[in-house]
């Protein structure tokens, strides 16, 4: 348990992007990325893979340090930005 109360979890989300709109994907992908390590102290590991298996699919995997974290990267503007570009590149999460 975290001294403040909150316990850290694991959140996995799978992404398929649509036929021939990887490279664009991956764009958004760094964008969020970056934005999000400069502005989430609550997020302890933020990583994108692609899938050894599937050129279309990848896998966001995130740590954070406690539920409002989670509640601060789901309202964080970069992360809302990037999620309205998902849907226009994306089939799903």
């Amino acid at each position: 348990m975290v001294a403040d109360g909150g316990t850290p979890f694991v959140l996995l989300a799978r992404i398929t992007v649509k036929e021939g709109m990887v490279n664009d994907y991956l764009t958004i992908a760094a964008e969020a990325d970056k934005a999000v390590e400069k502005t989430e102290e609550g997020m302890l590991f933020h990583n994108f893979d692609a899938d050894p298996d599937d050129q279309n699919k990848f896998v966001w995997t995130e740590i954070y340090r406690k539920s409002e974290d989670f509640l601060f990267h789901a309202d964080n503007p970069p992360v809302q930005e990037y999620v309205t570009k998902h849907s226009e590149l994306a089939t799903h999460f």
